[in-house]
């Protein structure tokens, strides 16, 4: 393990006023975002990817992790 840490913001949000904000998923810009930030291969030396339990988290780490074949894991904050 490397002690590497990366901290990131969930990419761009589609905001729904009837839900509440941890139910909030990520737009399409939002989901190109990580597709690109993906392929900038930064996270290659990644060894864990931890999020929040929000959804639009969720989905951010979740790119991440499969582009780099790593397991994500959901912390309870």
């Amino acid at each position: 393990m490397n002690n590497k840490f990366i901290f990131l913001r969930h990419a761009l949000t589609k905001i729904d006023p009837k839900k509440p904000a941890y139910k909030w998923i990520l737009r399409d810009e939002g989901i190109e975002q990580v597709s690109q930030l993906c392929d900038n291969k930064i996270f290659l030396d990644v060894d864990v990817i931890l999020s929040s339990t929000e959804k639009k988290a969720i989905q951010t780490a979740h790119y991440i992790a499969k582009s780099i074949e790593k397991k994500l894991l959901q912390i309870l904050l």
